[in-house]
């Protein structure tokens, strides 16, 4: 199929609703209530100073997707990387 045919919506729209606002509110939590140092935090904050907390609410949780998926997949532990000095 040509990548034009297939139907442009949002990725806001994908997807099971529940597991949307899971990953959306964990996200927030992650950047506004916790003060657990992480890679994923960090860069969660440089995004929220550039575009705002709902910008990079919806960014932080997509990559919380995709990290969980991948760890599921691999059957491998969480492993955080903590940002440097």
């Amino acid at each position: 199929r040509d990548l034009h045919s297939f139907p442009t919506r949002r990725s806001s729209d994908l997807g099971d609703r529940g597991v949307r606002t899971i990953l959306y509110e964990a996200s927030l939590v992650m950047l506004v209530h916790s003060k657990t140092p992480s890679t994923l935090r960090d860069w969660g904050l440089r995004l929220v100073k550039q575009h705002g907390y709902k910008f990079a609410a919806v960014a932080c949780a997509r990559k919380l997707a995709v990290l969980l998926h991948r760890l599921w997949v691999t059957e491998k532990d969480f492993q955080p990387a903590v940002p440097g000095p």
